[in-house]
C-alpha cells in the first residue's frame, strides 16, 4: 500500500517536475551519476532532477548517495526497482540538510566564551619590542 502511494507520488512529481526540470539540472544529474559510475535514463534523470529540487540537495550530492546506496545494498544498476528503495534511503540525507540554516556549517560555529583564549595586542607588544631596541641603542 505505502509502496504503492509512494509511486503514485513520484509520478505526479514526474508529471509536474518534466516541464520544470531544467534542462542544466537534467545535464548535470547525468553529469554526477555518470561521474560514480550509474547511467541514468531519461525518465529516471527526470525523476532524480525532481528530487534534486524538492530535497535541496545537488546532483552531486544524490549521485554520491546512490553510491553509497549501491554499495551498502550491492545494488548495481538504477532503475525503476531500485530508485524507490534509494529515494527512501535519502530521507535522513534530505532531512539533515533541509534543517541547517544556508551556509553554516558545525566546523564554522564560533566557540563559547568559556573556550575563547584572547590574542596579546600586538601593537602593544610592538610598542614594547621598539622602546626595549632604543633603550640598547642608547649609549
Amino acid at each position: 500500500e505505502q509502496s504503492h502511494s509512494a509511486e503514485e507520488h513520484d509520478r505526479r512529481i514526474y508529471n509536474n517536475m518534466s516541464t520544470t526540470a531544467t534542462p542544466k539540472l537534467k545535464s548535470d544529474v547525468h553529469s554526477a551519476f555518470k561521474s560514480v559510475g550509474a547511467e541514468v535514463t531519461d525518465s529516471l534523470t527526470t525523476r532524480i532532477a525532481a528530487l534534486s529540487t524538492q530535497l535541496r540537495l545537488s546532483p552531486q550530492k544524490l549521485a554520491e548517495a546512490w553510491e553509497a546506496h549501491s554499495l551498502t545494498k550491492n545494488v548495481t544498476v538504477l532503475d525503476d526497482v531500485s530508485f524507490a528503495a534509494y529515494r527512501s534511503s535519502l530521507s535522513g540525507l534530505a532531512g539533515e540538510n533541509n534543517n541547517r540554516v544556508v551556509g553554516t556549517s558545525s566546523a564554522k560555529r564560533k566557540a563559547g566564551p568559556s573556550s575563547v583564549t584572547p590574542t596579546p595586542n600586538k601593537t602593544k607588544v610592538k610598542r614594547e619590542n621598539e622602546q626595549q631596541q632604543q633603550q640598547l641603542e642608547t649609549p
